[in-house]
């Protein structure tokens, strides 16, 4: 038998088996397109670069960044709620009016049990009416909500900054929005803090800044409710309970890392004093008290007329 050098150097012949005889460890599947990146991939990402480029310490960025994210995210929106609830109270004397004439007009053709409600339809449907004309619809007085996503989104991007006590270890808070592709490795956290909390990525032992922040949210309801007195039951009781919100509050906060409570401290100080500046350059006009009623159909109009 002889042999060819060109035969020895020639590459042997690939199996001609199908696909699906094969083994599964021999196919290798390849994905063209890159990793998708999560949202706290991009917001995680601007911090640590506004860390980087400005020079700022955490504990000087992360409240700056509070107090940005609320002057010019939420304030905007409080600004225009306010001016249309400025809208409503001036409309509220016509919206009496409507109602008074309409259950005037309703008492001597409709059964007692049948009038009240007659009245109160067509109320609601004046003021509808009335409200959408003048552009101040009812969601237009709930647009500073828009802030509570703004501030969950930016406690989950602090949350994705800290450092993970086990390793493999998954925040629930942080997974609901997606995660984030490569843990971040952030450096200055456990030394640059401020004042009495050096390391932001512990608790306050002292508690003064989870009661610094609990305070900050009671001064504020409390607050709203000395400008703006509750006229009726329900409204009292919802004030009530705002109130005892800061007791959770305080609670939640004092097993917090304080890179988000000092988070939490600068947004709801700045409500304050938001709804200072508010009461004092930008007031709500006086609203027109109705006169006290002296006959069954003034008692009808102060029922169906909608409180502020």
């Amino acid at each position: 038998m002889s042999f060819s050098v060109s035969r020895l150097l020639r590459p042997p012949l690939p199996l001609s088996l199908p696909p699906a005889l094969l083994p599964r460890t021999s196919l290798r599947n390849f994905h063209a397109t890159a990793p998708r990146l999560t949202l706290l991939d991009s917001t995680t990402a601007l911090l640590t670069d506004l860390h980087t480029t400005t020079g700022l310490s955490w504990g000087v960025l992360v409240p700056l960044t509070a107090i940005t994210l609320r002057l010019f995210l939420t304030t905007p929106f409080t600004l225009y709620s306010r001016s249309k609830t400025a809208t409503i109270i001036r409309l509220l004397p016509l919206q009496e009016a409507r109602a008074h004439h309409h259950a005037k007009t309703l008492k001597d053709v409709m059964l007692p049990d049948a009038w009240e409600n007659a009245v109160r339809i067509a109320a609601t449907r004046d003021r509808i009416e009335l409200w959408k004309r003048w552009k101040c619809q009812r969601w237009k007085l709930y647009l500073p909500m828009l802030q509570l996503p703004v501030w969950v989104l930016a406690s989950a991007t602090l949350r994705a900054l800290l450092p993970t006590k086990k390793e493999g270890e998954v925040d629930t808070f942080v997974d609901f929005f997606g995660g984030v592709t490569t843990p971040p490795v952030v450096e200055g956290l456990e030394t640059e803090g401020l004042l009495w909390f050096t390391d932001l990525t512990t608790t306050d032992s002292t508690m003064v800044l989870p009661a610094v922040f609990a305070l900050g949210v009671l001064a504020n309801v409390r607050f709203q409710l000395w400008a703006n007195p509750p006229e009726t039951q329900k409204q009292k009781r919802w004030g009530n309970a705002l109130s005892v919100l800061a007791v959770p509050m305080f609670v939640l906060s004092a097993g917090m890392p304080t890179l988000l409570v000092s988070y939490w401290t600068a947004s709801s100080l700045y409500s304050v004093a938001l709804s200072v500046a508010l009461h004092r350059w930008y007031k709500l006009p006086m609203r027109i008290r109705r006169c006290k009623s002296i006959d069954e159909v003034g008692d009808m109009v102060g029922k169906v007329t909608v409180k502020m």
